[in-house]
């Protein structure tokens, strides 16, 4: 390979780690928003529950209906700013917008490392493989003049791990092997 396609190829690999990046940010953001629905969810039920019993217990005689009232009162309080702050659309439309923005950066993803496995094979020219470079950036540049889904520092976090802990946008050889019908992989 020639010093100036090494050259294009370590720009494109670099491109191609911040695109893995941003798609693996973008999953685990969409993930938080989900665990934080769901626990919402149980906690709104549980008080939901309690409102339900408090109303039963200030029917039964023999109880303070005052005290059970104001507890009754506060809980159901409790439930409607919950249900009020943490509406589920408002969580399902971020869960979404991350989502689309995941498969977006997913499919550029796989552009940059089609883009790389031409490279590598020694299929492109120089010319050919700016071309397509230059294609693959304005797709990026267009996907980033958009508003983007906002992103914690939590999710940084988990797909820190996911990417290099658990290895999770790499294939490993004995997965190939396991995976791939054996009429289909390559001979070493």
């Amino acid at each position: 390979m020639q010093d100036s396609t090494k050259l294009l190829y370590r720009q494109i690999a670099d491109r191609y780690v911040k695109v893995v990046w941003t798609h693996k940010i973008q999953e685990c953001q969409a993930d938080i928003y989900l665990e934080k629905s769901k626990r919402t969810q149980t906690f709104l039920r549980i008080l939901s529950a309690l409102t339900t019993t408090g109303t039963i217990a200030a029917l039964i005689n023999g109880l303070n209906t005052w005290i059970v009232a104001v507890i009754t009162a506060f809980v159901a309080a409790a439930s409607l700013y919950l249900t009020l702050s943490n509406g589920d659309s408002h969580t399902e439309y971020k869960v979404a917008d991350c989502k689309r923005f995941a498969a977006i950066m997913h499919n550029l993803r796989n552009q940059y490392e089609s883009l790389m496995t031409d490279i590598k094979a020694e299929l492109l020219t120089d010319k050919e493989i700016v071309e397509r470079r230059t294609l693959l950036e304005k797709l990026e540049n267009d996907v980033y003049s958009s508003p983007l889904p906002a992103t914690t520092a939590k999710a940084v976090k988990r797909a820190s791990k996911s990417l290099k802990v658990s290895k999770d946008s790499t294939t490993e050889e004995k997965e190939l092997e396991l995976i791939v019908p054996s009429h289909l992989q390559i001979d070493k």
